[in-house]
């Protein structure tokens, strides 16, 4: 389970208190016990505290946006390679990672992007957004 902390961290997002409880009692590794430096010592059987399980890969929120673009989207990606975009919200530095791209996009102009926002998105973003 410990391969996939980063990707329950981030949905879970918003309960780092609570627990992913163990629910398999028949797996052949249940006792394999395994050193993590931030955590100690994790059984396979246990229940782990999402708050635990370290760094998210995303923030679960989808952002839509209407833009124009100065370089076509091969371009944007070809010239940084990070995975995510950058865009202001209210005057905000916003990061993305690009989730739905129009067809057109090799087009220079107004397009509609979605992006599922980035792990440093600011904790107040749905405050934001909805004083639109």
């Amino acid at each position: 389970m410990m391969r996939w902390y980063p990707y329950l961290a981030s949905i879970y997002d918003k309960m780092i208190n609570d627990y992913v409880r163990y629910a398999s009692s028949d797996k052949v590794d249940a006792d394999v016990a395994t050193s993590i430096p931030s955590v100690d010592v994790v059984f396979e059987r246990e229940d782990v505290r999402v708050g635990n399980m370290g760094e998210k890969l995303f923030t679960p929120i989808i952002a839509e946006f209407k833009t124009g673009l100065r370089k076509n989207v091969t371009q944007l990606i070809a010239g940084d390679p990070r995975g995510y975009i950058e865009f202001k919200y209210n005057g905000v530095v916003m990061r993305g990672f690009p989730f739905e791209i129009p067809q057109d996009s090799i087009k220079r102009g107004q397009q509609q992007w979605r992006v599922m926002m980035h792990p440093e998105t600011p904790p107040d973003i749905e405050e934001m957004f909805s004083k639109k």
